[in-house]
Protein backbone atom coordinates (compact mmCIF):
# COMPACT_ATOMS: atom_id res chain seq x y z
CA UNK A 1 0.00 0.00 0.00
CA UNK A 2 1.17 2.90 -1.02
CA UNK A 3 2.23 5.93 1.90
CA UNK A 4 -0.70 8.39 1.71
CA UNK A 5 1.48 10.66 3.41
CA UNK A 6 4.11 13.03 2.79
CA UNK A 7 7.21 12.89 4.38
CA UNK A 8 7.30 16.51 5.29
CA UNK A 9 4.04 16.92 6.73
CA UNK A 10 3.61 18.28 10.06
CA UNK A 11 2.74 15.15 11.92
CA UNK A 12 4.34 12.28 10.03
CA UNK A 13 7.77 12.71 8.32
CA UNK A 14 11.66 13.48 9.17
CA UNK A 15 12.97 9.75 10.00
CA UNK A 16 10.99 7.00 8.30
CA UNK A 17 8.34 5.89 11.07
CA UNK A 18 9.18 8.51 13.32
CA UNK A 19 5.99 11.08 14.04
CA UNK A 20 7.22 14.81 13.83
CA UNK A 21 3.96 16.46 16.54
CA UNK A 22 4.02 19.80 16.29
CA UNK A 23 3.31 21.10 20.55
CA UNK A 24 0.21 23.15 20.41
CA UNK A 25 1.66 25.15 23.20
CA UNK A 26 1.23 26.23 27.12
CA UNK A 27 -1.88 27.95 26.51
CA UNK A 28 -3.93 24.70 25.48
CA UNK A 29 -5.54 22.96 27.65
CA UNK A 30 -2.71 20.15 29.24
CA UNK A 31 -4.78 17.21 27.81
CA UNK A 32 -5.25 18.17 24.46
CA UNK A 33 -1.75 19.50 24.81
CA UNK A 34 -0.51 15.62 26.35
CA UNK A 35 -2.45 14.19 23.33
CA UNK A 36 -0.94 16.19 20.55
CA UNK A 37 2.38 15.57 21.75
CA UNK A 38 2.65 11.84 23.14
CA UNK A 39 -0.44 10.62 20.75
CA UNK A 40 -1.87 7.41 22.03
CA UNK A 41 -2.20 4.08 19.50
CA UNK A 42 -0.57 5.99 16.82
CA UNK A 43 0.92 4.25 14.10
CA UNK A 44 0.02 1.54 11.33
CA UNK A 45 -0.31 -2.15 11.43
CA UNK A 46 1.10 -4.41 9.75
CA UNK A 47 -0.56 -5.52 6.16
CA UNK A 48 -2.75 -8.26 7.00
CA UNK A 49 -3.66 -7.34 10.64
CA UNK A 50 -6.19 -4.85 10.23
CA UNK A 51 -9.44 -6.16 9.98
CA UNK A 52 -11.04 -2.46 9.34
CA UNK A 53 -9.38 0.36 7.74
CA UNK A 54 -10.34 3.51 6.71
CA UNK A 55 -9.02 6.38 4.97
CA UNK A 56 -9.99 10.25 5.23
CA UNK A 57 -8.41 12.86 2.69
CA UNK A 58 -9.68 16.62 3.07
CA UNK A 59 -8.56 18.01 -0.53
CA UNK A 60 -9.20 21.74 0.79
CA UNK A 61 -7.26 21.48 3.50
CA UNK A 62 -4.42 18.19 2.90
CA UNK A 63 -5.02 16.38 6.15
CA UNK A 64 -5.32 12.57 6.04
CA UNK A 65 -6.60 10.04 8.53
CA UNK A 66 -5.56 6.62 8.43
CA UNK A 67 -7.38 4.39 10.80
CA UNK A 68 -6.96 0.55 11.44
CA UNK A 69 -9.00 -1.72 13.83
CA UNK A 70 -8.42 -5.30 14.96
CA UNK A 71 -10.78 -7.11 16.32
CA UNK A 72 -11.04 -9.92 18.81
CA UNK A 73 -13.93 -12.29 20.23
CA UNK A 74 -16.58 -9.16 19.05
CA UNK A 75 -14.08 -6.15 20.72
CA UNK A 76 -12.15 -4.00 19.29
CA UNK A 77 -8.66 -5.85 20.58
CA UNK A 78 -6.49 -3.04 18.99
CA UNK A 79 -6.40 -0.01 17.08
CA UNK A 80 -4.18 2.75 15.46
CA UNK A 81 -4.09 5.73 13.65
CA UNK A 82 -1.86 8.06 11.38
CA UNK A 83 -2.37 11.68 10.46
CA UNK A 84 -0.83 14.59 8.71
CA UNK A 85 -3.07 16.89 10.35
CA UNK A 86 -2.65 19.93 13.38
CA UNK A 87 -2.36 19.18 16.63
CA UNK A 88 -5.93 19.13 18.02
CA UNK A 89 -6.95 16.55 14.76
CA UNK A 90 -3.98 14.31 16.79
CA UNK A 91 -4.97 14.67 19.83
CA UNK A 92 -9.00 14.01 18.77
CA UNK A 93 -7.58 10.65 17.34
CA UNK A 94 -5.67 9.66 19.98
CA UNK A 95 -8.36 10.27 22.08
CA UNK A 96 -10.74 8.71 19.55
CA UNK A 97 -8.82 5.19 20.06
CA UNK A 98 -8.44 5.24 23.51
CA UNK A 99 -12.41 5.15 23.99
CA UNK A 100 -12.82 2.86 21.24
CA UNK A 101 -10.27 0.41 22.37
CA UNK A 102 -11.97 -2.99 24.21
CA UNK A 103 -15.64 -1.33 22.73
CA UNK A 104 -18.10 -3.79 20.76
CA UNK A 105 -18.87 -2.89 17.52
CA UNK A 106 -22.12 -1.28 18.72
CA UNK A 107 -21.09 0.08 21.88
CA UNK A 108 -18.00 2.01 19.05
CA UNK A 109 -20.86 2.56 16.78
CA UNK A 110 -22.58 4.60 19.10
CA UNK A 111 -19.24 6.67 20.15
CA UNK A 112 -19.64 10.69 18.98
CA UNK A 113 -17.93 13.63 19.22
CA UNK A 114 -19.74 14.60 22.88
CA UNK A 115 -18.03 11.77 23.87
CA UNK A 116 -14.87 12.96 22.78
CA UNK A 117 -15.47 16.50 24.42
CA UNK A 118 -16.18 15.01 27.94
CA UNK A 119 -12.96 12.94 27.30
CA UNK A 120 -11.75 16.58 27.15
CA UNK A 121 -12.95 17.67 30.44
CA UNK A 122 -14.37 20.49 28.23
CA UNK A 123 -10.45 21.73 27.10
CA UNK A 124 -11.55 20.62 23.42
CA UNK A 125 -14.49 21.97 21.39
CA UNK A 126 -15.93 20.02 18.31
CA UNK A 127 -17.43 22.18 16.13
CA UNK A 128 -15.95 22.41 12.87
CA UNK A 129 -12.61 21.24 10.90
CA UNK A 130 -10.55 18.23 10.85
CA UNK A 131 -10.83 17.16 14.42
CA UNK A 132 -14.36 15.85 13.57
CA UNK A 133 -13.13 13.23 10.90
CA UNK A 134 -11.90 11.20 13.79
CA UNK A 135 -15.39 9.44 14.39
CA UNK A 136 -15.92 9.09 10.94
CA UNK A 137 -12.67 7.26 10.49
CA UNK A 138 -13.82 4.66 12.78
CA UNK A 139 -17.31 4.37 11.68
CA UNK A 140 -15.67 3.73 8.11
CA UNK A 141 -13.33 1.28 9.30
CA UNK A 142 -15.95 -0.79 11.19
CA UNK A 143 -17.88 -0.46 7.57
CA UNK A 144 -14.99 -1.98 5.87
CA UNK A 145 -14.74 -4.60 8.83
CA UNK A 146 -18.75 -6.12 8.48
CA UNK A 147 -18.11 -5.68 4.59
CA UNK A 148 -15.60 -8.00 4.95
CA UNK A 149 -17.18 -10.14 7.47
CA UNK A 150 -20.33 -10.77 4.90
CA UNK A 151 -17.77 -12.12 2.53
Amino acid sequence: MTDPFQEDSCAWGGVEGAPKLDDPGEDCPALVREHAISPRNFGEMSDGLADGYALLDDPACGDKIELWIMIEDGRIFDIRFKSNGCAPTIAVNSMLTELALGKTIAEAKQLGNTDIEAAFQGGIELQTGCPLASIRALQMAIEDFEKKKKR
